[in-house]
C-alpha cells in the first residue's frame, strides 16, 4: 500500500509540474509579444518625428504671416491677399466642397451665385430684371414664331396676288370662243364645213375638227400624233389600249387658210400649261347636252355628272360614260377625282369616235355642241384660292434694360466669380471692373454679366464634383492624391489681361507653389509622443505582472521538484526493503 500511495502522489505532482511549465511558456510568449509592441510603438514615434505636413503660408487681414495645414477646405476658403488655387481630377472636373457645390447647384447665373457669398449689394434689382428678362425671352420666342408665320402667310398672299393677276389676264376664253363662233360658227349658225358636217353626224369631219384643237401648228399639214385616252374601250387602263392615234384620212376635207389662224389661237389656249407642265384649261363640269342657247345664253342651272350618277346607282361607269364625261374617274376608289382638261376631253371624244364607240347624228351632234358651246365656251383656268392679307405684325419685343449691379467686395467677388466660371467649364473668367470712383460695374463687365451665353449655368454637362466632407478637411488625403498625380492643382493667373480683361486657370505642380511648403508636423509628433508613452507604460505594467507570475511559477516549480525528489527517494527505499523481506 505504501508504494502505491507514493506512486499516486508522484503522478499528481508531475502533472502539476507540467501545468506549471505550460503556464511559464505562455507568459514567456506574452512577454515576447509585449517586446514586439514596444518595437512598434518606438517605430511609430520615430515615423512621427520624421513626418512632414503640407502647409499653406499666407497672411491674415492684418498682413501677418500665417501657416495653415493644407486641406481642400483651406484651398477654397477666401482670404484677402490669397492666391486662388483649385483641385482638378483626372476627368478634368474641379473638386469643390459641399458649400460651393450646393451654392452652384441652387443658382442659375453668376449674379445669383455671387449673392450666396454676400458680395452683391442690390441683388433684388437683379432678380426683378431676371423675371422681366425671362418674360421677354418667352415673348420674343413667341414673336419669332409669329414673325415666321407672318412671313409665310405674307409670302402666300403675295403669291396669290401674282397668281390672281396672271389668272385675270388669262381669262380670254370668251374672246376665243367669240372668235371661234365668228369664224367656225355655232350650233345654230355653223360656218366652217367641218363643223357643219360634224353637227350633221359626219365622224371624219368631227375628228378633223378635234384634231385642229390638239397641238395645232397653224398649217394645213397633218402631222400624226398619239395621246392617252382616259380609259380603253373596255373601261380599263391598259397603256397600249388607251392610245388615241390621231391621223388625217386622205379623203377628209381640209380647212382652208381662212380658218387656220383662229384654230391656232384656240388650240394654243386649250394646250396651255402651268409652270409644272399641267394643263390649265378645264371643262365647264357639265355633262348635260343642253346648249346654253336654249336658256337664253344662261347655264341650265344643274351641272350633270354622268360618272357620279353611275356611282350613285351602285355601279361602275362604262367606258363611254368615262370618255364622254367632263370628270376624271378613279377606278381604284370608284370615285370622281377631278375635272378633265379641255384637251383631255378632246382626246377622249376623238377616241370615242375613232373607235366607233358612239355614232349617229344625234349623239355626235349633242357631244359636239356640249364640247364647243359648253366646255369651250367655259374655257378658263381655275381661279386661285383666295388668300387673305395677313394682319400687321406687332413690333419685335425689346429686352429690358439691365440694372446697375453694385459690388460690395470686389476682390471677394472676383474670387467666387473665378470659381463659378471654372465650375461652369469656363477656364478664362473675366476681370471684375467697376466705374472709376464708384462700386458699379463698368460697361464692359456689365455687358458680360448680362450676356446669357457666358453667365447662365451650363445644364448639359457638369464640370465639377463635390469632395466628401471628411476628405475636405483631411490633409493626409490631399497630400497623397497630389503626390500620386490623381489630383492636380490649377491657379488663377492674370498674365493675359492686356486686351480681353480676363484671368486664366493654369495647371501648376503643387511643389512649385510658393505658398505651399512641407514642414515638421509638431501636432502629429506631440500626439505620437503621447501614444508612445501610453503604450510603453502599458507594456511596462504588463511586463512587471508577467514577471511576478513567472517568479511565482518558478518557486512553485522548485517546490514541486523537491517533493518529486523526496517521493522518488522514499519509493526507492520501499523497494529495497521489499527485496530484503522476500529475498
Amino acid at each position: 500500500m505504501g508504494l502505491s500511495a507514493s506512486q499516486a502522489r508522484l503522478l499528481s505532482i508531475t502533472a502539476r509540474l507540467t501545468d506549471n511549465e505550460y503556464h511559464s511558456q505562455q507568459i514567456a510568449n506574452a512577454k515576447m509579444r509585449l517586446a514586439a509592441k514596444g518595437t512598434e510603438a518606438r517605430q511609430e514615434y520615430q515615423d512621427a518625428l520624421n513626418s512632414k505636413i503640407l502647409t499653406y503660408n499666407g497672411f491674415d487681414v492684418q498682413g501677418n504671416a500665417v501657416s495653415t495645414v493644407l486641406t481642400p477646405n483651406v484651398i477654397y476658403q477666401y482670404q484677402p491677399l490669397k492666391n486662388q488655387y483649385s483641385l482638378i481630377n483626372n476627368a478634368g472636373r474641379i473638386l469643390v466642397n459641399h458649400t460651393d457645390g450646393k451654392n452652384f447647384e441652387e443658382t442659375d447665373t453668376i449674379i445669383g451665385f455671387l449673392d450666396r457669398y454676400n458680395v452683391i449689394e442690390n441683388y433684388a434689382d437683379y432678380t426683378s430684371y431676371q423675371d422681366r428678362y425671362k418674360q421677354y425671352l418667352d415673348d420674343h420666342a413667341a414673336w419669332v414664331e409669329e414673325a415666321a408665320q407672318w412671313e409665310a402667310d405674307n409670302a402666300k398672299y403675295q403669291q396669290y396676288l401674282v397668281d390672281y393677276a396672271e389668272w385675270e389676264n388669262a381669262q380670254t376664253g370668251d374672246e376665243l370662243y367669240d372668235l371661234f363662233a365668228e369664224k367656225i360658227g355655232t350650233s345654230q349658225n355653223p360656218i366652217a364645213s367641218c363643223y357643219r358636217s360634224g353637227l350633221n353626224g359626219t365622224a371624219d369631219c368631227y375628228n378633223h375638227l378635234l384634231y385642229m384643237l390638239l397641238d395645232y401648228d397653224g398649217t394645213l399639214n397633218i402631222v400624226p400624233k398619239e395621246y392617252d385616252a382616259s380609259c380603253d374601250k373596255n373601261g380599263g387602263y391598259d397603256a397600249n389600249l388607251r392610245k388615241a392615234h390621231v391621223t388625217q384620212d386622205d379623203y377628209a376635207a381640209m380647212f382652208n387658210n381662212s380658218y387656220t389662224d383662229v384654230m391656232k389661237q384656240v388650240s394654243d389656249c386649250i394646250n396651255e400649261v402651268d409652270e409644272n407642265g399641267n394643263l390649265i384649261r378645264l371643262c365647264d363640269g357639265d355633262d348635260s347636252y343642253t346648249p346654253d342657247y336654249n336658256n337664253d345664253g344662261r347655264p341650265d342651272g344643274v351641272k350633270e355628272n354622268i360618272i357620279q350618277a353611275a356611282i350613285d346607282e351602285g355601279r361602275q361607269p362604262t367606258a363611254v360614260e368615262i370618255l364622254m364625261s367632263d370628270y376624271i374617274y378613279d377606278p381604284d376608289t370608284n370615285s370622281v377625282a377631278g375635272i378633265k382638261s379641255l384637251k383631255q376631253k378632246a382626246i377622249d371624244l376623238y377616241y370615242l369616235i375613232d373607235n366607233n364607240m358612239i355614232s349617229g347624228k344625234t349623239i355626235l351632234s349633242e357631244t359636239l355642241i356640249n364640247f364647243t358651246e359648253g366646255d369651250m365656251k367655259g374655257i378658263s383656268t381655275p381661279e386661285p384660292e383666295f388668300v387673305p392679307e395677313p394682319a400687321e405684325l406687332r413690333e419685335e419685343p425689346q429686352a429690358p434694360e439691365p440694372p446697375e449691379i453694385k459690388i460690395k467686395d470686389k476682390e471677394k467677388a472676383q474670387w467666387y466669380l473665378n470659381l463659378w466660371c471654372r465650375m461652369n467649364g469656363q477656364k478664362e473668367p473675366p476681370r471684375i471692373q467697376v466705374k472709376e470712383g464708384t462700386d458699379e460695374l463698368d460697361e464692359w463687365f456689365r455687358n458680360y454679366v448680362f450676356d446669357g451665353k457666358h453667365t447662365i449655368k451650363d445644364t448639359f454637362e457638369q464640370h465639377y464634383e463635390e469632395i466628401d466632407p471628411y476628405l475636405s478637411s483631411n490633409s493626409t488625403w490631399l497630400e497623397d492624391v497630389l503626390a500620386q498625380g490623381i489630383v492636380v492643382m490649377q491657379r488663377v493667373n492674370s498674365h493675359n489681361t492686356d486686351t480681353q480683361n480676363k484671368f486664366s486657370w493654369d495647371e501648376i505642380i503643387y511643389t512649385d507653389a510658393a505658398e505651399l511648403t512641407l514642414e515638421t508636423d509638431d501636432n502629429a509628433i506631440a500626439k505620437a509622443e503621447v501614444r508612445y508613452e501610453e503604450k510603453m507604460h502599458e507594456i511596462e505594467i504588463k511586463d512587471k505582472r508577467y514577471q511576478m507570475e513567472i517568479n511565482k511559477l518558478d518557486s512553485e516549480h522548485n517546490s514541486l521538484q523537491t517533493q518529486i525528489d523526496s517521493i522518488k527517494s522514499e519509493v526507492s527505499k520501499n523497494i529495497e526493503r521489499s527485496y530484503k523481506t522476500f529475498g
